[in-house]
């Protein structure tokens, strides 16, 4: 739309009237009847939606088909719809038996006639009609007029296609609203318009005023206002139950993922021993002192099957230490092997109880302040650590 450079100009004359003030009681007493008759107005129209309510449900309860949403869509719908506009008049049923009769000499295939490019001819001849004339012509059609009327009225429609045009109307009406508002004050708007039902047939919307406005978005918040729209019509469809339903479900599939992760690693480490499955407690009786297998730079500070872990921090800590080589398995050599058990052996008799996971390289200081152990030291897991569930540690069966 083009910008206008003029101002506005008053275009109609007003006449000034002369103010009456009011004292101060005055203006409290009227400010308490506003304030009453505001509360009345408001009372009695909760009143009068939960009569509609009660209606819905009434027809839920007796009809079954759908839910009490869906009846009260078809209630606020119906009276759009079907209000009248005037009585029917007899020259429209004239007008309709006229070109009833014009249309049937067309030659099927040709272009019907329409109203517009006869009317002229028609309304001659019933002016030139006499009132019984008139009568006796529109008799048999008025009827037949207010029959389809009827028909109109009562026949029953798609209440969710009625949304739609209702929604697509009124929003290009807020628009134009909008777009003159910024052509006279320089205003920017935007308006996002998402459906709340899943049954209805809108697409999410959003419009704005000038690209301003787009580019504000996609600058504060990495995304345009289309996709906005996209997930906040996702928040109104499903609520916050269903987003935090499809948090957790990600967190599940996070977690079952990094378990069969760290298992292809295990078995990749193993070559061609077969290990069943991965212990996380006792992982140094199970997997160490069993195949020769240790793990270098465990990136957490506790030592646990990913289905233990509280955080989605944690989880992707792990698995990008994964992914990325940093946190892996270590098959000891024979020497290294037999090195490592002696001083397992060499540690129980000393009566050690605490064990730490080992590393081939030279020790190094991690995030938590302990140092990862040299080749030599012990393979082990933290104390608190426990032993996944079977079947969600990997798809291999643990019997």
């Amino acid at each position: 739309r083009k910008q206008s450079s003029s101002t506005r100009r008053p275009w109609r004359h007003r006449t000034k009237r002369a103010a009456i003030k009011l004292t101060n009681a005055q203006k409290a007493q009227k400010k308490q009847l506003r304030d009453s008759e505001k509360e009345r107005y408001q009372k009695r129209l909760k009143e009068v939606f939960a009569s509609i309510v009660d209606a819905a449900t009434a027809l839920k309860e007796e009809f079954g088909k759908h839910d009490v949403q869906w009846y009260l869509d078809e209630i606020m719908q119906t009276y759009r719809l079907k209000q009248k506009k005037r009585k029917v008049a007899p020259f429209q049923a004239f007008v309709r038996v006229e070109m009833k009769a014009i249309n049937s000499a067309v030659p099927e295939g040709q272009r019907r006639k329409k109203i517009a490019e006869c009317i002229g001819d028609i309304g001659k001849k019933w002016a030139a009609m006499s009132n019984d004339e008139q009568k006796e012509a529109t008799s048999s059609a008025l009827k037949e007029l207010e029959d389809n009327r009827e028909n109109r009225e009562l026949a029953h429609h798609n209440s969710s296609i009625s949304a739609f045009h209702d929604v697509r109307t009124t929003i290009e009406d807020a628009k134009l609203l909008l777009q003159r508002l910024n052509s006279r004050t320089g205003v920017e708007s935007m308006l996002v318009v998402v459906r709340s039902n899943s049954e209805h047939f809108n697409p999410p919307e959003a419009w704005v005023t000038s690209e301003r406005v787009g580019s504000f978005f996609e600058l504060a918040f990495k995304q345009t206002p289309h996709a906005i729209a996209l997930r906040l019509e996702g928040y109104c469809i499903s609520g916050v139950e269903g987003v935090a339903r499809n948090y957790v479900t990600e967190t599940i599939e996070m977690k079952k993922d990094l378990v069969k992760l760290i298992y292809e690693k295990l078995k990749l480490a193993g070559g061609k021993t077969h290990i069943p499955r991965m212990y996380y407690k006792n992982f140094d009786d199970h997997i160490t002192a069993k195949h020769g297998i240790k793990i270098i730079n465990w990136p957490l500070e506790k030592f646990c099957c990913p289905s233990e872990l509280s955080t989605r921090v944690d989880i992707q800590v792990l698995r990008n230490a994964w992914e990325s080589g940093t946190t892996s398995f270590y098959k000891m050599s024979k020497s290294e092997w037999k090195e490592w058990d002696e001083k397992r052996f060499k540690d129980a008799v000393e009566g050690s109880t605490s064990t730490t996971v080992s590393t081939p390289t030279t020790p190094t200081t991690t995030t938590t302040g302990t140092t990862t152990p040299s080749p030599d030291e012990t393979t082990a897991t933290s104390p608190e650590s426990t032993e996944c569930d079977p079947a969600s540690q990997s798809p291999v069966d643990p019997s």
